[in-house]
């Protein structure tokens, strides 16, 4: 997968459709996005203006709190104790059939009885939120299992939702995330019969942000943004157009 990467610097809805029934349901997910508008050369300047506001924002990770006191002082027991409540069979099991696989863990009631379906959570809670971040937050020093200070962690992205993961750094700099045949167009791939993510020949997803080809909900709902910028650029010339035509004077005798 090919990131182009610029420099550092849940609602519930009564009757929504929650995460379980999405997923039995259907496979992709469709999103509205701002759009930049004007020519190419505007989208560009736009975005590297965007970014040059942000540039103060912080680069490093930190603590939401970080006068709070720890729940607990590290210590064998408690890494014991932390062992015990996630081993299988322990309070956090759900004790679920895993050979009747994931399919039918997700689609059949009657085997998932101790891990019920959350109905007040809609099904794109999760995936927006999976977006949000992917927008915002990037650690590629941290190592899983080994303890880093958030200080010293460098955030990779801009912590701001700035769409930097579809847009890119604009059309100069990242140049493969537009259409070759009309810049002011993001580029969109085709998976057959449905919309897919822009590839190259090996079939790596060409993005602002890696991460958005994970898995099929977020590399929809990265699609969706992509067509409605498309759609919404479109739908927006024509109406310039129309409405250049309305006030041009009319030719005599017309």
């Amino acid at each position: 997968m090919q990131h182009q990467r610029k420099p550092r610097r849940g609602e519930h809805r009564a009757g929504g459709l929650d995460r379980r029934r999405f997923l039995v349901g259907t496979g992709a997910v469709g999103a509205g996005a701002v759009a930049f508008t004007g020519s190419a050369q505007l989208i560009d300047g736009l975005a590297h203006r965007a970014f040059g506001q942000i540039e103060a924002l912080p680069h490093r990770f930190g603590r939401m709190f970080p006068d709070l006191p720890p729940f607990a002082t590290a210590s064998d027991a408690l890494a014991e104790a932390l062992i015990d409540i996630g081993k299988p069979g322990g309070i956090l099991d759900a004790n679920d059939d895993l050979a009747a696989g994931p399919v039918r863990l997700i689609t059949d009631p009657a085997l998932n009885v101790n891990n019920p379906n959350n109905t007040t959570h809609t099904a794109g809670t999760t995936f927006v939120g999976q977006f949000l971040d992917h927008d915002i937050t990037l650690d590629l020093s941290s190592r899983l299992g080994v303890p880093t200070d958030p200080a010293s962690a460098t955030n990779s992205r801009s912590a701001a939702f700035d769409l930097d993961s579809l847009y890119g750094e604009g059309l100069r700099a990242t140049s493969p995330l537009y259409d070759p045949a009309d810049r002011t167009k993001l580029r969109i791939g085709s998976g057959g019969l449905f919309e897919d993510l822009p590839r190259d020949a090996a079939g790596k997803a060409i993005l602002g942000d890696f991460r958005n080809d994970e898995n099929l909900m977020i590399a929809g709902l990265h699609a969706g943004f992509i067509k409605f910028h498309n759609r919404w650029w479109t739908s927006s010339w024509r109406s310039a157009a129309r409405s250049r035509s309305c006030n041009s004077p009319r030719p005599a005798g017309g």
